[in-house]
């Protein structure tokens, strides 16, 4: 991955662990966060993170939260 592409990718991937870790695993939780990084083609990737904890509140309405 050039560098170009590889520094954002780093802080988008900061970013979600940081808020997995802050959000899913309220209290000491214990848990897991899964990384993953896969070439799709010549030029494409998918980058996912995953996490085991509490998750979403039923409540949470995506439409309502600002952006």
């Amino acid at each position: 991955m050039p560098v170009d592409k590889a520094i954002p990718c780093g802080l988008i991937l900061n970013e979600l662990i940081t808020n997995a870790l802050k959000h899913a695993f309220p209290e000491g939780q214990r848990g897991s966060v899964r990384v993953e990084l896969r070439k799709l083609g010549a030029v494409a990737m998918l980058l996912a993170v995953g996490d085991d904890g509490v998750g979403l509140r039923r409540d949470f309405d995506l439409a309502s939260q600002s952006r």
